[in-house]
């Protein structure tokens, strides 16, 4: 190629430098099993054109791998945010949920609690092609479509609304009536279910629209789970313990057009659901006694962001874990009456769960929203005063983190909350019940 400049000829020799360039950044990829690293495809379906690239684009910013999970979306609200990417372009509403919470997101990071007009148009258009998927039959059951359902609640969260998510979560609740034990379709419907867990799993505790059997909800729970035996053993309690306390809502207010089942014969499983968590729940605080101490051991160094992740988990797993025996020892006080044991265990349980939410802060806000939930469980079972008022203070502390003043975790879930407790919010002898 010639070039002519400063009355001299000059010919400049072009060399293929693209095998270099592959192998240098490959070398650049972590190798480790447990890389951060997410591939985002494109699929060659796709309708490409300039505003499906910048959406595109955008959300592969916004659910990136390389943020902190202090404010990372996939590592506290479900994996399959990143599949969205692959699947732009295919389902108009989850390109409109996908464009809501893009501007939502960015909105919270900057600072703000309140939408502001941009936000709400995107947010009513998003609502508008929900709604239009839904009224088509071959739509409205795909996994972009439940994904889609998935997403606005998370959009809305950054909206500052506090019962809006509700009415979405109990949409993709009837989705997995209508499914039952139907396999996953494909990878993204295999993660939207494994997100979908616990929002099915407060509804099957506290209300009465899940209407799993016990094989339906271990095939459920079960869905994408792949961090070890002691996660799996954890999910499958969880399918025993949704059967437990539904047989206990049987018991305590059955119904004239089925038979209630043996209190006796629910007593006894529920002691063996007990029994059987006593392992788990001694493998999960050995791991999270490990992963703190590596923490705590760093001597001031910052840990990379898989660390911190990991430990997060660590923390976040066990006082879920706490909670759901909180609730077996509920159930077992409904059915045979006070016990001194069972209320000291349970004052014990509150008190660890309370210490985690403390050790949680350095995840604050997103890391840690789910620790309102926890404290929600461990306010009942407090064993004085004046821990259950400590509970009730962190939880309304970290839910400012994301509704502001004066809000406490029954907004998450609106009426699908934890439940009515017999007593007012703070009486000793408060339970929860039905």
């Amino acid at each position: 190629m010639l070039a002519v400049g400063a009355r001299k000829r000059q010919r400049y020799t072009f060399k293929d430098e693209s095998q270099r360039l592959k192998d240098y950044y490959r070398a650049a990829l972590p190798t480790s099993s447990t890389s951060a690293v997410v591939a985002f495809a494109v699929d060659p379906g796709q309708r490409l054109n300039n505003s499906l690239t910048t959406l595109t684009g955008a959300f592969i910013g916004t659910v990136s791998p390389t943020i902190d999970v202090s404010y990372q979306l996939a590592g506290n609200f479900g994996g399959f945010l990143n599949e969205v990417p692959k699947r732009l372009g295919r389902n108009e509403a989850l390109d409109a949920a996908a464009e809501a919470l893009v501007a939502g997101y960015k909105r919270y990071r900057s600072g703000f609690r309140e939408p502001n007009a941009d936000l709400l148009i995107k947010h009513s258009r998003a609502l508008t092609a929900l709604h239009r998927c839904i009224d088509v039959p071959a739509k409205a059951k795909t996994p972009e479509t439940l994904c889609a359902v998935m997403m606005l609640p998370i959009c809305e969260l950054f909206m500052g609304a506090n019962k809006a998510p509700a009415m979405h979560y109990r949409g993709a609740i009837q989705f997995l009536n209508d499914r039952r034990s139907q396999n996953p379709s494909d990878d993204l419907e295999r993660v939207v279910l494994s997100a979908l867990r616990g929002p099915a799993l407060v509804e099957a505790l506290v209300g009465s629209d899940m209407r799993h059997n016990r094989r339906e909800w271990k095939s459920l729970v079960i869905t994408g789970v792949s961090n070890g035996p002691t996660d799996t053993a954890l999910m499958n309690q969880l399918a025993r313990l949704t059967h437990v306390v539904s047989s206990c809502r049987e018991v305590l207010r059955p119904e004239s057009q089925k038979p209630s089942p043996n209190p006796h014969e629910v007593l006894l499983e529920l002691y063996c659901v007990q029994s059987t968590f006593i392992p788990i729940l001694n493998d999960l605080r050995n791991r999270w006694q490990q992963r703190n101490k590596s923490r705590t051991s760093a001597d001031g160094a910052q840990l990379t962001l898989e660390a911190r992740r990991s430990h997060c988990y660590a923390l976040r797993t066990l006082a879920s874990a706490l909670s759901l025996n909180l609730i077996l020892n509920n159930q077992q006080t409904l059915l045979q009456g006070p016990s001194a044991a069972v209320k000291q265990h349970s004052a014990q349980l509150a008190s660890e769960i309370l210490e985690l939410a403390e050790q949680a802060d350095i995840y604050r806000p997103l890391g840690s929203l789910a620790m309102c939930l926890f404290l929600n469980a461990a306010s009942v079972g407090a064993g004085d005063q004046e821990t259950r008022e400590r509970i009730l203070r962190k939880e309304t502390e970290l839910c400012k983190d994301v509704w502001g003043e004066d809000v406490m975790f029954e907004v998450l879930t609106g009426n699908m909350s934890y439940g009515t407790k017999t007593g007012q919010r703070g009486d000793p002898s408060g339970h929860w019940s039905r």
